[in-house]
């Protein structure tokens, strides 16, 4: 067989529409080139995106809504600073508000605890007071810490203890006797009055994500004046006392009871948070 015998099965160039075939590759080229281009263009977009993505995670690790930048576990135990001011008081469990005060007794005042944070072979938390020298400063030790939330932007600490209360009233009250005839009359009123609350509970919490306006982390560095590095974390604390579990008795300066003052079903509190930002 010789090749001029072979029949070609591919049509003859002669009597096609070059023209028409001609557009029709173009158009058939241009469509993959945009395809090209599109998909060139969605690497790029994607691997932008991861490499943004990527960035904006490290810078803002531990953010919560804008309020801060978390400052690690290493930067959990110490000695600390806890900057709060008064925001509420509550006077529900006492029939005379004036016996139920918090410290500084205003607000927009800073009040500062100072505490040390631990933590054992168990890794287990710890709090314990450094100082009592503020009136709304208690003394403690020990004290387990509770982590909640952990790794989330809402980690904190929650802790809580029991104790006694007493308060100093903001008006004289009137003594009476209930044990001696030489003790003051009902109406001459005791100026050196103060009332105890039984069973009143302390307790906080330390977010340790969600960082301070006012604090930032450079906060955790010590102060030149030798003070104690403020905790940047959010804070609350919450002394309450429920009536329905702890009890109230005002005394004078001589140890006599004040008649007249009871407890009544209801709860009383003080409420002390982060400073607003200044």
């Amino acid at each position: 067989m010789m090749l001029g015998d072979i029949k070609l099965d591919s049509p003859s160039v002669q009597g096609l529409d070059t023209e028409q075939d001609t557009s029709s590759w173009n158009r058939e080229h241009r469509r993959r080139r945009c395809r090209f281009v599109g998909l060139l263009t969605f690497l790029v977009v994607i691997t932008l995106g991861l490499g943004v993505g990527l960035s904006l995670g490290l810078s803002y690790s531990g953010m919560s809504n804008g309020e801060g930048t978390e400052f690690g576990d290493a930067s959990m135990t110490g000695s600390f600073s806890f900057d709060t001011t008064l925001q509420q008081i509550s006077t529900g469990c006492t029939s005379n508000p004036t016996t139920w005060r918090c410290f500084p007794y205003s607000s927009g005042v800073v009040t500062e605890f100072q505490w040390a944070i631990k933590q054992d072979e168990d890794d287990d938390y710890s709090i314990s007071s450094l100082s009592t020298a503020s009136p709304a400063s208690h003394a403690f030790s020990n004290v387990p810490l509770t982590l909640l939330d952990s790794s989330l932007t809402t980690e904190r600490f929650v802790f809580s203890f029991q104790m006694n209360k007493t308060v100093v009233p903001s008006a004289a009250l009137a003594s009476s006797s209930f044990s001696s005839s030489s003790s003051p009359s009902p109406s001459k009123p005791s100026h050196a009055s103060s009332c105890t609350y039984t069973n009143a509970t302390f307790q906080g919490t330390l977010w340790t994500r969600r960082a301070s306006l006012r604090h930032r982390p450079k906060a955790l560095q010590r102060r030149q004046d030798g003070e104690f590095p403020a905790w940047p974390g959010l804070i609350e604390i919450t002394e309450l006392v429920d009536s329905r579990k702890g009890s109230m008795a005002c005394h004078d300066s001589e140890g006599v009871e004040i008649g007249g003052m009871r407890a009544v079903e209801g709860t009383c509190g003080c409420l002390y948070r982060t400073p607003e930002r200044p």
